[in-house]
């Protein structure tokens, strides 16, 4: 995993980050047909902080990477697809 943050000012900053899962195998006897991983996922926020005010924006699996953890010929398990979102959090 790779990724940074850098800060604008004193109310703003902005962050991303890569992360690399190489190609592994989802089963206990290593089986050819049950092969997983080789993607890369990435991830961009903005953060802006005003006193006891948060907003955060922020975008998942930025390039809608494909993410299988589990493929079988009747189960699959996936990755979260692209997720766009924005949270505000306010502290008394």
């Amino acid at each position: 995993m790779v990724g940074f943050t850098k800060f604008i000012g004193d109310n703003w900053s902005l962050g991303a980050d890569a992360t690399y899962v190489s190609e592994y195998y989802s089963d206990l006897d290593n089986e050819e047909e049950y092969k997983a991983g080789d993607y890369i996922v990435s991830n961009a926020r903005v953060k802006y902080e005003l006193d006891d005010l948060t907003l955060d924006a922020y975008i998942k699996n930025l390039t809608n990477e494909d993410i299988i953890y589990l493929d079988r010929s009747s189960t699959s398990s996936v990755g979260q697809s692209r997720t766009v979102g924005i949270s505000a959090t306010y502290r008394m």
